[in-house]
């Protein structure tokens, strides 16, 4: 999975709150449940408790907990299969918040929000940037709403937060355009102490913005806090994997490129290969770099070996050319 950090964990879990005590604690661990679920790819049991949210209560959670799923598939997966699907659930989550908007307008925000994140991220990966950046901007406002009526609501920071690092690291070269970095870092560390729901998702933007700044150390032990508690989760695995190159922790990296080639080499929804295939070539570099020229060779052999469609060829043209390179200087 090639990670586009941009807004990775802009929404990647959901606070919600309801109109009585009772009804709000029942989707507050319905929606902690499946986030769970989520985070360790057990996306079908997600989806089961989320059915049975919408039996019990309807509204507008049950279909941005959906988007949310479907998000983190289309991530997962490294394909757009789902993505009708995905944006299926966000415009019904969309048409339903909009109606509660006068009868919850922070929940609502909340939940506009995080659905223009989750637009925000796939149409960045379908390569869509204009559209991208309507949600981003959609999504900057609905969650500024959310803090505007709410101070405390801190689960809405890690979406401001990794606006304002991102959009300042892609746009630093614009005279004026300002550089609010560190106040994006300042907000989702607060959201990574103090928020319930969105601490995983907190902790996700960090990492990858350690690494962007060089920090390999800081974002691998980060990774591993999380990973030591879903120790199954691809997210923290490739964070972890990512954060340990960015460290030059070079045993650590095919340490978890191991973990996850042997994940989704095991599950049939990986079926285009895309991430096998990104997993060799990191492992057969790493390998190159540390002087294991027999492992370098299997993992070339064993990434040529996997049927790959014609577009997911596209998609790994630098991988697969990177890979023919270092075959050749191996076979010399």
């Amino acid at each position: 999975m090639n990670i586009n950090p941009l807004l990775l964990s802009v929404a990647v879990l959901l606070t919600v709150s309801s109109t009585s005590a009772v009804d709000a604690t029942y989707i507050e661990d319905i929606s902690r449940r499946a986030i769970e679920d989520v985070v360790e790819q057990n996306y079908q049991t997600a989806f089961s408790r989320i059915d049975s949210l919408e039996q019990t209560i309807g509204g507008f959670e049950p279909w941005s907990l959906r988007a949310m799923v479907f998000h983190a598939q289309i991530i997962d997966y490294e394909s757009f299969d789902l993505a009708a699907k995905f944006y299926n659930a966000c415009e019904m989550a969309e048409s339903k918040a909009n109606r509660e908007l006068g009868l919850r307008p922070t929940a609502a925000n909340f939940a506009l929000g995080t659905i223009n994140g989750f637009r925000t991220n796939v149409l960045m990966r379908e390569g869509k940037w204009l559209r991208s950046v309507k949600y981003a901007l959609a999504m900057k406002s609905n969650l500024e709403e959310v803090i505007a009526r709410d101070p405390e609501y801190v689960d809405a920071l890690v979406g401001i937060g990794s606006y304002e690092y991102w959009s300042s690291r892609s746009l630093n070269f614009l005279p004026f355009s300002g550089d609010n970095r560190a106040k994006g870092i300042a907000r989702i560390e607060t959201a990574l102490n103090k928020s319930k729901l969105n601490q995983a998702g907190a902790a996700t933007a960090l990492i990858w913005i350690y690494i962007d700044q060089g920090e390999g150390a800081k974002a691998l032990k980060l990774s591993e806090q999380w990973l030591a508690k879903f120790p199954t989760s691809r997210s923290f695995l490739w964070a972890a994997g990512e954060a340990a190159l960015a460290a030059h922790d070079y045993p650590a990296v095919l340490q978890y490129y191991r973990k996850i080639l042997t994940s989704v080499l095991a599950d049939p929804a990986q079926g285009n290969n895309y991430n096998a295939f990104g997993c060799y070539h990191r492992l057969a570099e790493i390998s190159l770099k540390t002087g294991d020229r027999d492992a370098a060779r299997t993992y070339i052999r064993d990434a040529f070996a996997l049927p790959l469609s014609e577009s997911t060829r596209s998609r790994k043209q630098k991988d697969w050319d990177d890979l023919k390179r270092w075959q050749q200087e191996l076979s010399e």
